[in-house]
């Protein structure tokens, strides 16, 4: 059975709603073993989503291209259009360093949504 680990150095500094959606949505894809790589950890850019507790990075740099991206498609699915999937390879950000899935809730978006009215 496949099952998702955490690299020793991943920290959670606050548990947000859209925290808890990406991991459970990383959770249900059991397609493959997934590595959680980092969350309020690391380097990123100073106004991150991950210091706010809204951004998970899942290794694939052991998946081949189409996997990965095959993967990224599957996360966009069953998260929706509030969150942003992306597959950074390195060199597409100053602190990339290996391909991975960055999952962040949108900009400017909430979760979960408010109701409508």
């Amino acid at each position: 059975m496949a099952r998702v680990t955490c690299l020793p150095t991943v920290q959670i500094r606050i548990v947000t709603p859209a925290l808890c959606r990406i991991l459970q949505a990383v959770c249900d894809d059991m397609l493959f073993e997934h590595v959680i790589t980092s969350i309020a950890d690391g380097v990123h850019l100073h106004d991150s989503a991950h210091y706010r507790g809204e951004a998970v990075d899942i290794r694939t740099r052991d998946l081949a291209l189409s996997d990965a991206a095959a993967f990224g498609d599957r996360m966009e699915r069953a998260l929706g259009p509030a969150f942003l999937v992306l597959l950074e390879k390195p060199g597409d950000t100053p602190y990339t360093s290996a391909q991975h899935l960055h999952v962040q809730l949108k900009s400017g978006q909430t979760w979960p949504p408010p109701p409508a009215a």
